[in-house]
């Protein structure tokens, strides 16, 4: 029994050195050279341009977002009610909710998604407003609540942040991310049209509408 424990411990101990150093040559693999990253991240952020597509959905995507902020609490509430964890006590299993967030994620990746996310008695409504818009065009969007959030223009409202599914034109390329979203209601943090290290972040925006607004975001690559 001692050998075959020993043998186990072995192994064990074999498998975290070799995931360790896999992870150290995966860590090494990219181009971290900082002038190269940011030669590309700056080429793309030039290049990059705001959809035609995106633009011309702004009054859905107005509607979208102030039909969100003004559910927002039945969205937190149904939040809370499905993230909940169990703990065991003497035998005695308790479900309780997890910690409350002050925002609701609602991801676009799944056919009949809306059949299983968010509260039942807002699915239909939600999936006219994405039918209006196109869902496809939608990675994810966020409803930020007032309470805990001071990014708010309006302070009696909460916020939207809207992820769109714009691919980059060399997606091959791991030195930057690009990001197109648009944020309702936001305080916005304005442009950065020039940046002098990696860990700095190229970003442009347009005003679509009130409180609307459409940015372009390029981020460099700065590790793992």
């Amino acid at each position: 029994m001692k050998s075959i424990l020993l043998y186990f411990i072995g192994v064990l101990t074999f498998i975290i050195i070799l995931c360790g150093f896999g992870i150290f040559l995966f860590a090494h693999s990219f181009d971290l050279d900082e002038n190269k990253i940011l030669k590309d991240s700056r080429a793309a952020f030039k290049r990059e341009v705001f959809k035609k597509e995106i633009i011309a959905k702004s009054d859905e995507i107005h509607n979208m977002c102030i039909f969100l902020t003004r559910n927002a609490d039945s969205l937190l509430f149904y939040n809370v009610k499905v993230n909940y964890v169990e703990t065991k006590n003497n035998g005695v299993i308790s479900r309780q909710p997890m910690k409350k967030d002050d925002f609701y994620r609602f991801s676009i990746n799944k056919e009949n998604f809306i059949s299983y996310s968010g509260p039942k008695n807002l699915r239909d409504s939600i999936q006219y407003y994405l039918d209006k818009i196109n869902p496809e065009l939608i990675l994810f969007f966020e409803v930020h609540s007032i309470k805990n959030n001071h990014n708010s223009f309006n302070n009696e409202q909460g916020n939207v942040d809207m992820y769109f599914n714009v691919e980059k034109k060399d997606p091959l390329n791991p030195n930057y991310y690009l990001s197109h979203y648009i944020t309702y209601n936001q305080i916005n943090s304005g442009q950065v049209l020039e940046i002098d290290n990696i860990r700095s972040n190229l970003k442009r925006d347009t005003v679509l509408s009130d409180r609307l607004i459409y940015s372009i975001e390029v981020s460099p690559y700065a590790g793992l």
